[in-house]
Parts: structure tokens; C-alpha cells; sequence
């Protein structure tokens, strides 16, 4: 983790004293955003005077530039400009993304707030940078704002006389104390609208069902963690703005990842302890700092990366496990020693997520830019058996070393040193598994010695589907299920093919599984079989509603609970080098 440097961001001082002032410009004009440069994301537009001089932009840092600024404007025909003899307020700039809108999207309506009639209940006028979403009028409302009032601008529009009120925060520089007006009134409001709804002293947003932005695998994990200890597990994508405001408003302890979900913090009480969950490693976030000491929040930042491929915070593909500074928070937060490893299950998801978002070639482009095309192209071998080409593979020169291919060397040599991972990186036959559950439906894959399924929870298995990571043309493997109290088997399926029942409530008792060569014809099929000149042994065990693991029963053996009882988890291994 980085902490040094997010140790530095937090001795900042973030608060901007100098009063906030209010300028008034006649005959002004006000310009909707253009994109100056899309890679850079720097954009044109605001608001410019009589004699064409720009007077209101959207700046983030005082000296510097950062994504989505507009400080500057562009050449127009006043003559072509729309006409409208009104007074209006300028509010600002609304950035179509959520947790740029949340943070900087009121800069200016700490105004609007101290004078809710604006005299006379001027419309308040804004710039859009990429498009207009249903949740700014949902904010907006929140905070008091009647949307009659609202404008977008959309046409180089002349006003009769245009009020500026100062920014009062640049997200990566400073921040005035007027900045919250809004925000504590969008609490106060949030909290007369759902006046009587459940809330929840400890929350958890999780990011793990919503689809956009960076995938983030083995969220999972921290989920159940934290649910165990008591915390409501949020999923806001599903949630009204105003049910969200209300329940960060409310809660005590608040976790989630960095990012857009940890902006949410805007809405918690002073001394609310929230827990930060970094999603890179190197990475650290100036306006999440700001954020959290201006509120005068008891916060911590844990860093759950695990990534061994390169990752960015904002986009990509990052993989969330167990490590030093987890232990190091649970043991310090909750005075517990953590004795897991990350599942072996998320590593291989986020293999196969990071080599399927980064496969097209405009995407490998990138990759090579890295350095690490070697390592990508064979990661697609392994789990798709796709031999990986491209126009692009020259590695390129002069390349930092946090960025280099001998980084990503060292870093592969850290996974194949893991065992559970190894066997996705040599040539060995490897099985993946996964079931279907009742109360959960399928489960992911699992790689082979992995539990499928739960020893805590009581959820039983009602099927299994099971088949080689890689196909061999050396081994062929059959099985089976037994259905509930009746006693009675399926009939064997191959491997590849769902083995089981879904949506009938019928658990699984029992399995067997037959692993035998093509080659070589094995009277007992409990004789190891050989594949590219190792030998296998296949064994398997079950866990069901007597909590305890059955022995290990070897290929061909019928495998069955005690009493017919739930099996709730399957583990299968296949021991190698015999």
C-alpha cells in the first residue's frame, strides 16, 4: 500500500478561508461545453462577457489541468447567439458521471442555498459535459432546487445580466466550508422524505452488481465479512438518491471501495467511521482525502489489491483479496487474526476478466504498450485455448519500471509459485466445477481442491457441472448425482454437462465421478490413469448437514451423506506425479 503519500495527502490543508464572492456581468453570453480534446478530456464553454473575455469555467485545480475541466471558450458569431432578455444564475458545469456530479456538481449553489428566492426566482442555468442523465434532476430536486427553475444549455444563448457565485470547492486543490450547504440540506430533506424507513447503524456499498466502470472481482469475500459482523449490504444502483442520502446519513459505519461509492461520504455524520477498500495498489485519490478530513471522519484506507496484472482505478479489471493490510485493519479494528487466503476461485475470474476485456485489438494495443503481451497471450491459451495474434506485438521501448515486462515477470513468477494457480500455468490436466445451490442458483467455477459451496451457510447442492480447463484428447470423465431421501442415481453424463436438477428443490446426497484414460482400458477404475505421461488419481469428498467433511473417496466410488442428509460443498482433487 501506499501509505506514505496517503499519509502526506491527509496532512493537506484543504480548507480555503477567502471569502466566496458573487460577480454580475450584462449582456453576457453563455456557451454550451465542447470537447477540446477527448483523450485528455479537456473541454470549451462556460460563460464570456460582452467583449468575449471567458469569466466562468470549471476548474478542478487552481495551476493545473485534470479530466473533465473547462477553462476556456470558443469562437462564435454573436449574431447566431439566441437571445434571451432575462437575469439568470449561472450553477455551474454537471459532469455526466455519477461520482464526478456528486462531488462537483454544486460548487456554485451554495448561492442558491443562502437565497432560496435568487432574487426573484431567477432560472439557474447550467453547462453539461457529455449529455444529461434522469439523476440530475433527482439531485437537483433534492436540494431544494425547483426544476422549473433549470436550465441546460444547449444553443450559444445572450443573456441580460448572468450572476456568477464562486466555486467553492477545485476538487483536487481546496474546498470552502459554503460547499456543504447544499449536501446538509439534501440530508435534511432526504431524511423528511423517508422519515420511518429502516436504517441501518453499519452499511457496506458494494459495487459487485453493478456492471460499468472497473470490474471488481472478489468483492464477495469483503461482503460476507462484513455481513457477518453486522453490516446492511447495499447495492445503490438499486437504490433512490434520496433512500441513499438517507442511509449514509444515518449510518455509523460506513465500507465500500474506492471511488465513486466512497463520495457517498459527503452524506455521513462528523466522527461516522468509514472504511476505504483500495482497488490498486500504487493508486491514492487527493479529493477522497479531502472529502473525508474536511468532514472529520474516522477513517481508514485498506488496501485489498491484488492485482498482478497492471490496473487503474476508474476503468479495467482489479482483483480485491486477502492481504497484509487487511490482516493488519481486522486485527487492529476487530482484534481478530485473519488465517485465510484469498480463494483461488476470484484469481481465475479475474485471469479470465482481464484477458476478455483486454482481447480486441484496440484494447491489445495497450496491453503491448505495457509490456506484457507474452503473459496476456498465454493466459488466453490457458483458459480459452485461443491462440492470441496481432499486427501489434513489438514490445515498446522505454517503458517505466512499475510498468515493465521484467516487473511482469517477477509478478508471474509470484503466481505460478502459488500452488492453486500453478495448475492453470504448466501442462498438467486441471478440472473446474461448479453447482447449482438452493437460495443462490449457479455458482461461479472453482478450480479443483477449491470448496464448491459453503461450510457456514445452509445452502444444499441440487447439481454439479464439472469439465477439463483445458479439452484432452488422452482422458474422458463420466458422473453422477443421487437425488434426495429416494436413493435413486442419474444416469452418468460427460463432462461439460449439468448434472442435477434446477428449480425443483431436490438436493443432492451423493456423487460419483469416473475418470478413466482413452488409451489405456482399466478393468478398476481405481487405478491411476495416465495423461501426457503423468499419472492422476481422482478423489473427491462431500460436507453436508452433519457439519462434518466425509473421508476421501477415490475415482468410481459412490459417495454418499450420512443419513441422506443436504450436501451443502464439494471438493475434488486430482493428485498428480504418482
Amino acid at each position: 500500500m501506499n501509505a506514505q503519500q496517503w499519509t502526506r495527502l491527509f496532512q493537506n490543508n484543504f480548507i480555503n478561508r477567502s471569502p466566496l464572492g458573487v460577480k454580475e456581468i450584462c449582456n453576457g453570453y453563455i456557451l454550451p461545453t465542447i470537447c477540446l480534446n477527448k483523450r485528455q478530456g479537456f473541454y470549451a464553454g462556460g460563460v464570456v462577457d460582452s467583449k468575449m473575455e471567458h469569466v466562468a469555467s470549471f476548474k478542478r485545480h487552481r495551476s493545473r489541468k485534470y479530466h473533465y475541466c473547462c477553462e476556456e471558450s470558443y469562437n462564435f458569431n454573436p449574431d447566431s447567439a439566441e437571445t434571451c432578455n432575462e437575469s439568470v444564475i449561472f450553477g455551474g458545469f454537471l459532469v455526466n458521471h455519477f461520482g464526478h456530479f456528486m462531488l462537483e456538481a454544486f460548487s456554485r449553489l451554495w448561492y442558491i442555498v443562502n437565497h432560496p428566492s435568487s432574487p426573484y426566482k431567477y432560472k439557474i442555468v447550467f453547462c453539461t459535459i457529455n449529455g444529461i442523465s434522469s439523476w440530475y434532476r433527482n439531485f437537483l430536486e433534492l436540494a431544494g432546487i425547483p426544476l422549473d427553475r433549470v436550465v441546460f444549455i444547449d444553443k450559444i444563448t445572450n443573456f441580460q445580466k448572468i450572476i456568477i457565485p464562486d466555486e467553492s470547492i477545485m476538487s483536487w486543490d481546496y474546498i470552502h466550508f459554503e460547499f456543504f450547504l447544499p449536501y446538509e440540506y439534501m440530508i435534511s430533506n432526504a431524511r423528511k422524505i423517508c422519515n420511518g424507513h429502516e436504517k441501518y447503524s453499519k452499511i457496506y456499498l458494494s459495487k459487485s452488481s453493478y456492471s460499468a466502470g472497473c470490474k471488481c472481482v472478489g468483492e464477495e469475500y469483503f461482503e460476507k465479512f462484513f455481513r457477518n459482523k453486522g453490516f446492511k449490504i447495499l447495492y445503490p444502483e438499486t437504490l433512490s438518491i434520496t433512500e441513499m442520502v438517507y442511509l449514509v446519513s444515518n449510518a455509523k459505519e460506513i465500507v465500500t471501495t474506492l471511488g465513486t461509492l466512497s463520495h457517498y461520504f459527503l452524506f455521513a455524520n462528523e466522527l461516522c467511521k468509514v472504511v476505504t477498500l483500495t482497488r490498486t495498489h500504487d493508486d491514492t485519490l487527493y479529493p477522497q482525502a479531502l472529502i473525508n478530513t474536511v468532514k472529520n471522519l474516522n477513517y481508514y484506507v485498506v488496501d485489498v489489491s491484488l492485482n498482478f496484472f497492471f490496473a487503474i482505478r476508474v476503468a479495467g479489471v482489479s482483483l480485491l483479496g486477502i492481504t497484509d493490510s487487511w490482516r493488519d485493519f481486522v486485527k487492529d479494528y476487530y482484534g481478530e487474526i485473519v488465517t485465510d487466503e484469498t480463494d483461488s476461485k476470484y484469481v481465475f475470474e479475474y485471469l479470465k476478466s482481464f484477458y476478455q476485456m483486454y482481447k480486441t485489438p484496440e484494447q491489445f494495443k495497450f496491453i503491448n504498450k505495457k509490456g506484457i503481451a507474452d503473459v496476456f497471450k498465454r493466459v488466453g491459451k490457458l483458459f480459452f485455448n485461443e491462440e492470441f495474434s496481432s499486427k501489434e506485438e513489438s514490445v515498446v521501448a522505454n517503458i517505466d519500471y512499475a510498468n515493465s515486462a521484467e516487473y511482469y515477470k517477477y509478478q508471474l513468477s509470484l503466481v505460478k509459485a502459488n500452488n492453486m494457480i500453478a495448475k492453470y500455468i504448466d501442462s498438467r490436466v486441471c478440472l473446474k466445477y461448479a453447482g447449482h445451490f438452493s437460495g443462490e442458483g449457479d455458482s461461479m467455477f472453482v478450480i479443483e481442491n477449491s470448496v464448491l459451496g459453503s461450510t457456514v451457510q445452509n445452502n444444499h447442492i441440487e447439481g454439479i457441472l464439472i469439465d477439463f480447463v483445458k479439452p484432452t484428447s488422452s482422458l474422458d470423465l463420466k458422473y453422477g448425482v443421487r437425488y434426495g431421501s429416494t436413493g435413486q442415481w442419474s444416469d452418468l453424463v460427460n463432462s461439460g454437462v449439468f448434472c442435477g436438477t434446477k428449480g425443483k428443490a431436490i438436493p443432492v446426497t451423493g456423487i460419483r465421478l469416473i475418470l478413466s484414460s482413452l488409451k489405456e482400458k482399466n478393468e478398476d477404475c481405481q487405478h491411476p490413469v495416465t495423461s501426457d505421461g503423468l499419472k492422476y488419481l481422482l478423489q473427491y469428498r462431500i460436507f453436508d448437514s452433519t457439519r462434518v467433511w466425509s473421508e476421501w473417496a477415490n475415482n468410481g466410488d459412490k459417495l454418499c451423506s450420512s443419513d441422506n442428509k443436504d450436501i451443502f460443498a464439494v471438493q475434488i482433487r486430482l493428485i498428480s506425479d504418482l
